[in-house]
């Protein structure tokens, strides 16, 4: 066990932190970009929880989880590029 890296949990907080604001966000707004964003952040956080535990033989599931939330992050950002302008997410037509 290498001990405590502050930079891991400095990370590990600020993940969190956006997970909350992304889901407060989301609640506020019911855009589904925060949703990505907070679903991407959860996933890092679990990486970052991980690396914080020192839980050994986890260096591959760690790309995995890291990978899938890109993925989640570029996924929400293709969401709102191809949106239609007219619509704007969120709001259903009465």
């Amino acid at each position: 066990m290498a001990g405590f890296d502050p930079i891991i949990a400095m990370n590990f907080t600020l993940c969190v932190l956006i997970v909350l604001l992304g889901c407060l966000s989301y609640l506020k707004s019911r855009e589904s970009i925060c949703l990505y964003i907070a679903g991407a952040y959860v996933l890092f956080t679990i990486s970052h929880l991980v690396s914080l535990l020192a839980i050994q033989g986890m260096e591959t599931a760690l790309v995995m989880i890291r990978a899938l939330g890109y993925f989640v992050l570029v996924l929400g950002l293709y969401n709102v590029w191809t949106r239609n302008p007219a619509a704007p997410a969120g709001k259903k037509k009465r």
